[in-house]
């Protein structure tokens, strides 16, 4: 369903990370993917000849942001920037 579509699509995106989701349907799915299409309002695009690199790659892996994690409490937290260390 839209719902559970739309749980698992939003885990590439967390913490304002950059994602790709890409969809694996086979015949038999096409209906389904109708029914999310129509329950969302959106059309789903077949995948690309080409994708932009920019999405899932860093040109400088040290820009890359990476959660912190808070044992105890079991949240991730967005490590400090410079300007807030």
């Amino acid at each position: 369903n839209a719902e559970t579509y739309l749980h698992r699509i939003g885990r590439s995106g967390r913490y304002g990370h950059l994602g790709l989701a890409i969809n694996l349907i086979n015949w038999e799915d096409r209906f389904n993917l109708y029914n999310i299409e129509k329950d969302l309002g959106t059309e789903i695009q077949p995948i690309p000849a080409s994708i932009d690199k920019a999405l899932y790659v860093y040109e400088n892996p040290e820009s890359i942001p990476r959660p912190v994690s808070n044992f105890r409490t079991g949240q991730a937290q967005q490590a400090p920037t410079q300007a807030q260390a």
